[in-house]
């Protein structure tokens, strides 16, 4: 068991009456991980979001509500917060490692010296490995609270004027059956406060900093999540990195002998490597059941090296496919925000799904043979280099069109 990582933090503010609250997500956001948002406004009423998102629940303090939302990371995740109206903050993370959430909130109505003092909490289960989160929203600003104690983190947002409403939250690793934090510092006056506990994967894997896997054949598995909060070193021939639910690389991924794999296995689950991944020796893999996602560039080097998902693969840089019978794929969308380098004999970049393959910037097919494909719509919005006999770019389906801009055919 390991605890829940808090991969990113972000907030924002809506400062003028409205009765709607657009909220700024983290950035960097991986298929599968959890997203938690704290917003405070003043007024009550039960608030509403977008479609797919859960509201945990929402407290108010006879002047001001604190509700907490929260979802899995699917690609469409956007929300807005609707309410009574009123000027309003907010603060969201991104996490992974986790199985669920639970929380519990009270309101301190008559201000105090217990004013932002959070609930104690007891999720199910008894001891784990929780993150615990103590939030704390009132009416006014707040400018410099202090945490609960062993809290770290703090996280402020205050609307510029006294109407208006402040979050603040904290954050805690501790194995414990139950929590209750101390009171945050700084406050006196009404406050709406949650505990929330993100309950970690049973049996799941995690490294919490650097992962070097450096003689054959070593393996790194793990029965959920595996996240490595560090770098991964994948260096001997046949080592693998594998996870029965989703892997999470928060820097750079080097897949760099023959036949050493990255592999995902579930219904909805995703590699995600937020740094480069290098993967420079004959027959490596990275694939995923779910949607695969490289947030750096992706350098394919070796001959039969594969990038493959079953579901989305989004490479947010370049795609270098250099070697003989490499192959970039996916069985629903395949996007490339970067140049797709595709420069080998039988090298292939495709999409069989009914949604788009797209490429961002310039695509560079100059080996006989190579293929760029979709059996939806193809679109590249920088250069096509087609210079070898028998290069293709085709999409197939009722709807299929290949759109170029600044093409140069060559060959």
């Amino acid at each position: 068991m390991a605890f829940p990582v808090v991969n990113g933090r972000s907030g924002g503010l809506k400062d003028t009456a409205s009765t709607t609250s657009p909220v700024t997500l983290p950035s960097g956001v991986v298929s599968g991980e959890l997203l938690v948002v704290f917003i405070a406004w003043r007024g009550s009423g039960t608030p509403t979001a977008t479609a797919g998102w859960t509201l945990l629940g929402t407290r108010y303090d006879n002047t001001t509500s604190l509700a907490v939302f929260y979802k899995t990371v699917t690609g469409s995740d956007a929300l807005t917060v609707t309410h009574a109206s009123s000027r309003s903050s907010h603060l969201s993370y991104r996490i992974s490692g986790f199985a669920g959430i639970s929380g519990t909130s009270a309101a301190s109505a008559g201000g105090g010296a217990n004013a932002g003092d959070p609930p104690n909490h007891t999720p199910s289960g008894g001891a784990k490995d929780f993150l615990w989160l103590a939030a704390i929203g009132r009416g006014g600003i707040l400018t410099a609270p202090g945490a609960p104690t062993g809290y770290s983190n703090l996280q402020s947002r205050n609307t510029a004027a006294s109407q208006g409403a402040s979050t603040h939250c904290a954050e805690l690793a501790l194995n414990a059956a139950s929590e209750n934090p101390s009171p945050f510092t700084g406050t006196s006056t009404n406050s709406s406060l949650w505990t929330v506990a993100i309950e970690p994967v049973a049996g799941g894997g995690g490294i919490t900093a650097a992962a070097s896997i450096t003689e054959d054949p070593d393996t790194v598995s793990s029965s959920g999540v595996l996240p490595i909060a560090g770098t991964a070193s994948v260096t001997e021939a046949a080592d693998a990195l594998s996870a029965s639910s989703k892997i999470a690389i928060t820097a750079s991924a080097s897949i760099t002998e023959s036949d050493d794999t990255l592999t995902a296995i579930g219904t909805a689950v995703a590699p995600a490597i937020v740094g480069t991944a290098s993967i420079t020796e004959a027959s490596d893999t990275v694939s995923a059941t779910g949607e695969l996602l490289i947030e750096g560039a992706a350098s394919i080097t070796e001959a039969g090296d594969t990038v493959t998902s079953a579901a989305r693969l989004a490479i947010s840089a370049t795609a270098a496919i250099t070697e003989a019978n490499d192959t970039v794929a996916s069985s629903s969308r395949l996007s490339i925000k970067g140049v797709a380098s595709i420069t080998e004999t039988g090298d292939t970049v495709s999409a069989t799904g009914t949604t788009s393959n797209t490429i961002f910037a310039s695509a560079n097919i100059t080996e006989a043979n190579d293929n760029a494909s979709s059996n939806a719509r193809l679109y590249i919005s920088g250069n096509a280099a087609i210079s070898e006999d028998s290069d293709t770019l085709f999409a197939s389906g009722s709807n299929a069109s290949v759109q170029r801009r600044f093409v140069a055919i060559i060959g």
